[in-house]
């Protein structure tokens, strides 16, 4: 019973973190489009603003549990955690 209920408890902690990470891709997703709004409001949209917009909108993708996105250089960084993981 005790092996079950670790079970049930880890996939419950996946979960949350997997609904967190949703939740946090989503207003990330807000705020970059906020951001380019008011930027465009105010006329001051240039080009490295652009670029970091497509760069966090990939990093974004990457990040949200319902996305995952392949990222070369990320490869090795866990996403519920945001460490690098050992290579062994």
């Amino acid at each position: 019973f005790s092996n079950k209920r670790n079970i049930e408890v880890d996939k419950f902690k996946s979960l949350m973190i997997h609904s967190e990470r949703w939740h946090k891709a989503q207003q990330m997703r807000n705020y970059i489009k906020a951001m380019q709004e008011q930027t465009m409001l105010n006329n001051k949209i240039d080009d490295e603003l652009k670029n970091f917009l497509n760069w966090a909108r990939l990093k974004i993708n990457w990040y949200d549990p319902l996305i995952e996105l392949e990222d070369d250089i990320l490869k090795n960084v866990d996403r519920d955690t945001l460490e690098i993981k050992s290579r062994r």
